[in-house]
């Protein structure tokens, strides 16, 4: 069905090339999972088959890609659309509308679909998806989880032979990714052809034929899940790969609460805090919070329950009310004030890239002389080092999500709110991610907002869960 041939390919502004001599067939009705370190080519690979290589991104492209026979790359994005559908890691960078049901509409009103087949497939797909209580809603005041479900719903509602998926669960919690590997069993018994890219996979060894592991530019080996389950974890590891096991939230924080164990007085005081919606809803609110430095706070709970809304509160992006103190003083924080004591890295880290490299991004919140060395210390820790002059827009979900976050580690503030920070993070960048929060929480005091249980494991000393329209 799709075939590469000696395909290579490099982006125009690079001198390396980030795909070299891919040669590979997909078979009709197969899920095939591309793994690999971020950076490796996966979405690149992706890209070719749905036609925004070489259509809107731009470089290099030899060797040959066909599809049924056909030469891909000379085919229009148009023409691709109707046998092709993609969910991208963002799903925003695919929304044409403010309201839901105009978007799950938007792909057969393109096709020029009649009224009858598009209401009859709006009703299919939300029989079919279980997206009764996101129709009919404004996108934009949706969860990042709830916007990708509206991505996928749309994609699925055109009814393509061939779905795309670029790390499809980066922003879902554990309910939201059932759904979705229901989605997957789904169109598999539909006998569609299903690529994923993806490090949170878990959820997807009961469905793959294939695994293509793929590093710096090549594919490396083809293995079955069966392969990837009874591999060692040393040797998983190694190749970057994360764990094909459910994971389950540890023993330790089933006690885990909102206060201090021994009541003292934390160097930071959350009391009586509340945020509620313009129309007057309540979001959530807690009545206590103690935190100390050197604490790791993970702030868990499903889409939707305003999670990131409680990260924007405390860092001050939003009022909310109540009080927020610090140990050292007696006055209540007012959102101006916790803006300067506050950095907050959100999710959608292309809202917080606004320099042409990634070494000016580092050094633009720095305020100390020794911050060339100690940013260089920390590109390398991220894996960065080698991409200092490069754009930080021309690199992958990953890198960009690492950018960020030594950003953040640049700016020196004593708190920090990472929003999902493990989205689209390979094994090894998970693990780098983990121990530089680790390195800097001796001083500061951090939370995160995270749905992958893997990682609120390996780096939390605390959790707590919030519950929409609940009191804490």
């Amino acid at each position: 069905m799709i075939s590469f041939h000696d395909v290579s390919f490099k982006y125009i502004e690079k001198k390396e090339y980030i795909l070299k001599n891919i040669n590979l067939d997909i078979q009709k009705g197969e899920t095939v999972l591309f793994l690999g370190k971020s950076g490796t080519g996966k979405s690149t690979i992706l890209n070719i088959i749905n036609g925004i290589i070489p259509n809107y991104l731009e470089g290099d492209l030899s060797g040959q890609v066909t599809l049924n026979g056909k030469n891909l790359t000379s085919s229009s994005i148009q023409e691709l659309s109707k046998q092709i559908g993609s969910v991208f890691q963002n799903p925003k960078s695919q929304f044409f509308n403010l309201d839901t049901t105009d978007e799950l509409l938007f792909g057969l009103s393109n096709h020029r679909a009649n009224k009858e087949k598009m209401e009859q497939r709006l009703s299919t797909t939300i029989s079919n998806l279980k997206i009764k209580n996101l129709v009919d809603r404004n996108i934009f005041q949706l969860s990042g989880g709830e916007k990708q479900k509206i991505a996928y719903s749309s994609v699925y509602m055109t009814d393509p032979d061939i779905i795309i998926f670029d790390e499809p669960s980066s922003n879902l919690d554990s309910d939201a990714i059932e759904d979705l590997r229901d989605l997957i069993e789904r169109l598999k018994k539909e006998g569609k052809t299903i690529l994923i890219a993806e490090h949170r996979i878990y959820y997807l060894m009961d469905y793959v034929d294939r695994i293509v592991y793929m590093d710096q530019g090549e594919i490396k080996e083809i293995m079955s899940a069966e392969q990837i389950i009874n591999m060692s974890d040393e040797k998983r590891q190694a190749m970057g790969i994360r764990s094909p096991i459910t994971p389950v939230l540890h023993d330790r924080f089933k006690f885990s609460n909102l206060g201090l164990n021994d009541n003292k007085k934390g160097d930071l005081s959350i009391k009586d805090f509340s945020y509620s919606h313009t129309y007057g809803k309540e979001l959530w609110y807690i009545p206590e919070l103690q935190c100390e430095k050197n604490e790791i706070i993970g702030i868990l709970g499903k889409n939707g329950s305003g999670k990131t809304t409680l990260g924007y509160t405390i860092s001050g992006i939003l009022k909310g009310k109540g009080k927020m103190k610090l140990s050292s003083s007696n006055k209540s924080l007012k959102a101006r004030h916790r803006r300067k004591l506050c950095s907050m890295i959100m999710q959608d880290v292309n809202h917080q890239l606004f320099l042409d490299t990634v070494l000016k991004e580092l050094l633009f919140l720095a305020k100390k002389d020794d911050s060339l060395d100690k940013a260089r210390k920390i590109a390398e820790k991220l894996d960065l080092l080698e991409y200092l002059e490069a754009h930080p827009l021309s690199l992958s979900g990953g890198q960009k999500q690492r950018i960020v976050i030594a950003s953040a580690i640049m700016d020196g503030k004593k708190i920090i709110i990472f929003d999902e920070p493990t989205s689209g993070l390979d094994f090894d960048s998970m693990n780098n991610v983990s121990e530089l929060i680790k390195n800097i929480a001796k001083d500061k005091i951090i939370f995160i907002i995270s749905h992958d249980i893997e990682f609120v494991n390996k780096i939390c000393t605390r959790v707590f869960f919030l519950d929409k329209g609940k009191k804490l």
